[in-house]
């Protein structure tokens, strides 16, 4: 069962950090320079993962 947990928790972030993931190249597919600290104090519960993720679409 925990592992089963474990799964769907590693689903979700993964879930919402691609969402975020979008909004930051579709930022900079609108030609805004948004940074990578902005978005790590937006979602502070995220900003480790943000910090190693958001860097290759730049």
């Amino acid at each position: 069962m925990n592992e089963e947990v474990n799964e769907q928790l590693s689903e979700d972030l993964d879930r919402v950090l691609g969402q975020i993931a979008n909004e930051f190249f579709d930022r900079m597919a609108d030609k805004e320079q948004p940074s990578i600290s902005e978005f790590a104090r937006r979602y502070p519960q995220y900003a480790n993962e943000l910090r190693k993720v958001l860097p290759a679409l730049q």
